[in-house]
């Protein structure tokens, strides 16, 4: 009897954990919205590490930068973001050092889009930041959030990013 009892404990304990997985694993409006901010906070932080954080392992992003240079067309992986990450984290707390204006953020979230699963959603976002009248950077694309064991991992992201220094 003892046996049948253990044995549908760890039967309940396993679907329990299952639920859990199941739940942890779907993504909604809210969860979303959370990102972005953890993002944004990351960012007003100049913290690379948690940036990079946020990136799932097979990452991969497409951004077509227009400068005064012209245009670019930049495709990184997950290795690769992180190390422009960095970089751009490193100058943006120097100018910030060195000028001691503060970025302006402002993020739009335009829409989202849940998979029918609720484990993949795509998001429309336009971006600026302003270092004060100065540098401005705006980008506008989608990016693709997933959700693992509670954390929201971007999948990647194609943008259009336009770039201003006076």
């Amino acid at each position: 009897m003892s046996k049948i009892i253990s044995i549908a404990m760890l039967l309940a304990a396993a679907l329990g954990l299952y639920v859990i997985k199941v739940q942890m694993s779907k993504l909604d409006e809210d969860v979303v919205y959370a990102y972005y901010q953890k993002s944004i906070d990351a960012t007003r932080m100049f913290d690379a590490r948690a940036l990079c954080d946020m990136m799932d392992r097979d990452y991969r992003s497409i951004d077509v930068v227009k400068t005064p240079q012209g245009e670019q067309r930049m495709d990184l992986n997950r290795k690769q973001a992180c190390t422009a990450t960095r970089e751009s984290m490193a100058m943006m707390k120097n100018i910030v050092a060195a000028t001691r204006v503060e970025p302006d953020f402002k993020y739009v979230i335009e829409s989202v889009t849940l998979s029918p699963d609720r484990k993949q959603a795509v998001v429309r976002v336009r971006a600026s930041m302003r270092i004060g009248k100065r540098i401005s950077i705006s980008s506008a694309g989608t990016e693709t959030l997933v959700r693992r064991m509670g954390r929201v991992l971007s999948k990647g992201s194609d943008t259009r990013s336009t770039v201003s220094v006076r």
